[in-house]
C-alpha cells in the first residue's frame, strides 16, 4: 500500500512504452511489471500522490502524461 494511483491503459497500450516516452520529457511512471510479474497488467501503471496539495508542476506533468497516454493508444 501507500499514496500511490494505479493507472490503467486502454487494452493493448503498453506501460512500459509510456514510461519510456515519460522520461525524455522529465515525467516518471513505475510500469506495473516492477511490482508484477503478470503479462495481464501491462497496461497498468503506479503513479506517486505523495504530495499533499497539487503543485502547477504536478498539474503539468498529469497533462503531459495524458497527452502521450492518448498519442500513444492511436
Amino acid at each position: 500500500g501507500g499514496p500511490y494511483l494505479w493507472v490503467g491503459l486502454p487494452e493493448g497500450c503498453s506501460a512500459n512504452k509510456l514510461s519510456e516516452m515519460a522520461k525524455k520529457i522529465g515525467v516518471s511512471i513505475s510500469p506495473s511489471h516492477l511490482f508484477n510479474a503478470k503479462e495481464d497488467m501491462a497496461n497498468y501503471f503506479r503513479f506517486n500522490c505523495v504530495a499533499t496539495h497539487l503543485t502547477e508542476k504536478s498539474i503539468e506533468a498529469v497533462k503531459k502524461l495524458g497527452s502521450l497516454a492518448h498519442t500513444l493508444a492511436e
